[in-house]
């Protein structure tokens, strides 16, 4: 019995001291060891990564200064609105808004009219990033003239207020917001459309930060179209540069100039009293291009406009917004015709050298607003 006793102990004993041994080894050992490596691991990442984005923040903190709108009040048609639009010029941009009206001259590129709030010509004020853009000689202005491809958004005043905006005292404004942004790459677009009749629309956009505090951006169109009825041909170039210099977080200084060169056949529609003289069918001779005759087979306008700028945006205090402007603007027109043999010759030219000072403050509910020109 004895024996069989000693022979089952001699036989456990390896066992528990084999067990004993490879618990202990693998639970403290390596256990040990693991915990020991996650804990410094992460500890080091931690510190590293919050040392490099420290790193990173320090060069981005330069913050761009933007126009804006000129209230908050007013009606804004987004960028993201009328792109989905189909239009051909600037005035197409309007549409969105429910009192608008185009009286139409029925060719591409002609001076059509645009009416808001039921005010016309003479009656609107237009302005680019708040400076008045009216032909001071007529007080109106060729929305063909304003490049569609560089607004950002337009902002329309609401009637009654619509006179603080200009010194004409016209009861309607419209501010087109144009685009002022940065690339953190350079950046480049190009939209290009043909249609019948040789319609076509080209329109290139660069824009890159070409220093560390410097911006620079251009912007090149060309609208045109070929004749259909007598004297209908158009062409239109127009290119815009803007070069902007961040001096700090609070001052941004810009310097703006754009150009125009345009020419359009100005035939005054179908005259339909020699349409009568002809034929007692008159649909038969209207929709003809080549045999409907037309006011004016030779008038044409030649415009040519040079627009320069330098705007200046601070913050000088908190809730406080300074927007400083001088800008230049040349515009030329010439308008030929021949008549009878005589060439009636037309021109007139005019020059604006300006200013215009916008200044916002707010004091908790008190929004106090400045604008001179």
């Amino acid at each position: 019995m004895i024996k069989h006793i000693c022979t089952i102990f001699l036989f456990l004993i390896p066992c528990v001291f084999a067990h004993t041994v490879d618990t202990l080894y693998a639970d403290t050992s390596l256990v040990e060891t693991d915990s020991l490596q996650i804990v410094k691991t992460d500890t080091t990442l931690v510190t590293d990564s919050l040392s490099t984005l420290q790193k990173i923040q320090k060069p981005d903190t330069l913050v761009p200064l933007t126009v804006g709108t000129l209230s908050r009040e007013n009606t804004v048609v987004s960028r993201k609105t009328f792109l989905f639009t189909s239009y051909r010029y600037t005035g197409d941009l309007l549409r969105p808004f429910a009192l608008n009206f185009t009286k139409d001259l029925g060719f591409i590129g002609q001076p059509h009219e645009t009416f808001i709030y039921g005010v016309g010509n003479r009656g609107i004020s237009f302005l680019q990033d708040g400076v008045l853009w009216n032909n001071r000689y007529n007080n109106s202005l060729d929305l063909n003239h304003v490049q569609s491809e560089d607004i950002d958004s337009i902002e329309i005043v609401p009637s009654p207020r619509g006179f603080l905006y200009g010194p004409y005292n016209n009861p309607v404004a419209v501010n087109f917001i144009m685009r002022d942004f940065i690339s953190p790459e350079p950046y480049t677009r190009l939209r290009y459309y043909e249609g019948p009749n040789g319609e076509a629309m080209i329109d290139g956009k660069f824009n890159a930060q070409i220093a560390k505090r410097w911006a620079l951006s251009f912007q090149v169109s060309n609208r045109s179209v070929d004749e259909t009825y007598k004297n209908t041909e158009y062409s239109n170039w127009q290119a815009n540069v803007k070069l902007k210099y961040f001096l700090s977080n609070s001052v941004n200084i810009t310097g703006l100039y754009s150009y125009v060169n345009s020419l359009v056949g100005l035939n005054g529609g179908i005259d339909i009293d020699i349409v009568h003289n002809l034929t007692s069918d008159v649909n038969s001779v209207i929709y003809e291009p080549l045999l409907a005759p037309v006011v004016y087979p030779n008038r044409t306008l030649d415009v040519l406009q040079h627009n320069a700028g330098l705007r200046l945006q601070v913050l000088p205090f908190k809730d406080a917004k300074l927007n400083l402007s001088f800008y230049y603007r040349y515009l030329d027109n010439k308008m030929d015709d021949v008549k009878d043999s005589i060439d009636l010759y037309e021109n007139y030219d005019n020059k604006v050298l300006g200013g215009m000072l916008m200044y916002d403050h707010k004091i908790d509910l008190i929004n106090v607003k400045l604008i001179g020109t």
